[in-house]
């Protein structure tokens, strides 16, 4: 788990930062989450497969200023 990729980018609050979560399973990966707080977007997939976008729906982008 990186709580926090981009502490640079959240820290100077442009917005390009992300928060990852990966499960291991018998020491591989099998899913990862991306997920983009200011859009409310999260990436999700399978170790061996792609990853899909998911957008909770009615919830209007977040803007860090």
């Amino acid at each position: 788990m990186d709580p926090l990729d981009g502490t640079r980018e959240f820290l100077s609050r442009n917005g390009q930062f992300t928060v990852n979560i990966a499960l291991i399973e018998g020491h591989a990966p099998a899913l990862g989450v991306v997920h983009v707080p200011v859009t409310d977007i999260s990436y999700r997939g399978p170790a061996r497969g792609g990853a899909r976008g998911v957008r909770e729906p009615g919830l209007p982008p977040r803007r860090f200023t």
